[in-house]
């Protein structure tokens, strides 16, 4: 346990390159992203090798509600929906990454401001703003792994704004390739590929010259 907290402190120190969003783009807009040490990742993956068969079940697929609950009960009430939707996507870009695995199976789009999920969408149409228990989910089905995934998303995006983060992944590869040819602000339900989130998010790399200041 001692190890696992350690190897996630010191991943939190690891920060990716800013970039400009397009070349007409405010310098301001920036962003970073974080790794989780490789210990953190190989301890799951000797957990997940030596664990029992009647234990598996504990690395099954959760839904994006489920998600979206645990992160409406773990923030800032109510949060918008846009937010919402970027902390999700976030979570399972991670989840790629980190665990080697999604969180839940539903898939992305790229619309105008950014990726949405259109099976949690259903739930907050029409709505600006979402508050626990309004996404007909149950954040007690996530695992420890998912949760602290998760809680790793919130920590380093949960601080910023719906456009803030909407403007980040609109400089983001997953997004704009997805996107193709479309206009901006034309409708758009292409799917942002979990292939394409796993390659982009892994391959960033890490920059330690970089603080929180910076943001």
């Amino acid at each position: 346990m001692h190890k696992i907290l350690e190897a996630i402190v010191w991943a939190f120190r690891i920060r990716s390159p800013l970039r400009t969003l397009n070349e007409n783009s405010d310098s301001k807009r920036r962003f970073f992203v974080r790794r989780k040490h490789r210990l953190d990742k190989q301890l799951f993956s000797e957990q997940k090798q030596n664990m029992s068969l009647d234990k598996r079940y504990d690395l099954i697929m959760v839904r994006v509600n489920d998600v979206a609950e645990y992160i409406l009960q773990n923030s800032a009430s109510p949060m918008s929906a846009m937010k919402l939707q970027k902390l999700c996507y976030y979570s399972q870009a991670w989840s790629l990454v980190w665990d080697d695995a999604p969180l839940f199976d539903q898939k992305f789009q790229a619309w105008k401001n950014g990726p949405v999920c259109p099976d949690l969408y259903s739930e907050h149409r029409g709505q600006f703003s979402v508050e626990a228990g309004g996404v007909n989910g149950r954040a007690s089905a996530l695992n420890r792994t998912q949760r602290e995934t998760i809680d790793a998303v919130l920590k380093y995006y949960g601080k910023h704004s719906a456009q803030w983060l909407s403007d980040l992944t609109h400089a983001e590869d997953p997004w704009r390739e997805a996107r193709g040819d479309h206009e901006d602000g034309a409708r758009c339900v292409n799917v942002i590929s979990q292939a394409a989130m796993a390659e982009y998010y892994s391959a960033l790399p890490p920059d330690t010259a970089n603080s929180n200041s910076s943001l």
